[in-house]
């Protein structure tokens, strides 16, 4: 029985550090991507904010991108419904512990939760938040986290919790 216990803990331990790729969830006017990487850093939650329209309106989210075990490349793009305006995102790239957008670099091993502004002209601003998540993080969580790190950012106030 114990022999049993430990092959199954060895299991489950091997079965998450061999997880990447990501999930999405939809936030409202937003999206939330979670990319799993297996480099020092279990996941990297971002919140995609379109900067186009006004706070909360209904909108539509595509894209997509490249996973793999220890980098990905993400390419999200959105629709206002209100006034069919598109904006195609720059590319957000993540190689190991470091995430890049529009020239800048972030180092996740200094927080892994980031919210990420898309202004109309597809250029993106990235805020990096200081906390840690795990890789199983409830979207609500994150999303409760971020509300409370940006008070005066009325886009990200104006999202419900998931």
């Amino acid at each position: 029985m114990q022999k049993l216990t430990i092959v199954a803990v060895a299991m489950l331990a091997l079965a998450c550090y061999d997880r990447h790729g990501n999930r999405g969830n939809a936030v409202g006017p937003a999206w939330l991507d979670t990319v799993y990487v297996r480099y020092r850093i279990p996941a990297v939650y971002l919140l995609f904010v379109a900067d186009i329209g006004s706070p909360g309106a209904p909108g539509g989210w595509a894209g997509g991108g490249s996973f793999g075990s220890w980098n990905a490349e993400l390419r999200r793009s959105y629709t206002d419904y209100r006034t069919r305006a598109r904006i195609e995102a720059h590319p957000i790239v993540i190689r190991g512990t470091t995430l890049r957008a529009d020239g800048k670099s972030f180092d996740l091993t200094r927080g892994n939760v980031l919210v990420v502004h898309m202004s109309p002209s597809g250029s993106v601003t990235v805020t990096q938040l200081p906390e840690r998540r795990g890789a199983d993080e409830p979207a609500k969580n994150i999303v409760s986290l971020i509300k409370a790190a940006l008070p005066h950012d009325a886009r990200v106030q104006a999202l419900p919790l998931p």
